[in-house]
């Protein structure tokens, strides 16, 4: 019995200890600014494919299928994107974490930022789902 209790201890340290060292890296400023720059990037891109669609689609006139499915893989990654890129930005002043880095927002604004997360995710499996069956349909 004394020996199942220790097993049971050292799992449970084993555990804390990787939870904390695995955890601790999102805290730092480099864990809060790699999703910054990943998110500005990915909503710069994904704002030019919007810009490219609608001059190809207005010089063209062809609203294609794959265009609008596209845009709006793209509308709902900017949207995600914009969202991660603010990292803490959001979060409440007063917030129980500790993060390396300033947060500015309140409940309110870290819920939206949630909510645009979480959504916008779905969206974008929802199109690249839609994207999927595009493709099997045409060919």
């Amino acid at each position: 019995r004394k020996q199942t209790s220790s097993i049971v201890l050292h799992y449970h340290n084993t555990m804390n200890s990787m939870m904390s060292s695995s955890s601790s890296f999102y805290f730092t400023k480099t864990g809060i600014i790699i999703p910054t720059i990943t998110g500005i990037v990915s909503f710069l891109s994904s704002a030019l494919i919007i810009f490219i669609i609608l001059r190809t689609v207005t010089t063209t006139r062809n609203w294609s299928a794959y265009h609008r499915i596209i845009f709006g893989l793209s509308i709902a990654d900017c949207f995600t994107s914009l969202a991660i890129a603010l990292t803490t930005i959001p979060m409440p002043k007063d917030v129980i974490y500790p993060f390396e880095m300033p947060s500015y927002g309140n409940v309110v604004t870290c819920e939206i930022q949630a909510l645009t997360i979480i959504v916008g995710t779905g969206l974008i499996f929802s199109m690249n789902a839609i994207l999927n069956i595009y493709y099997l349909c045409t060919l």
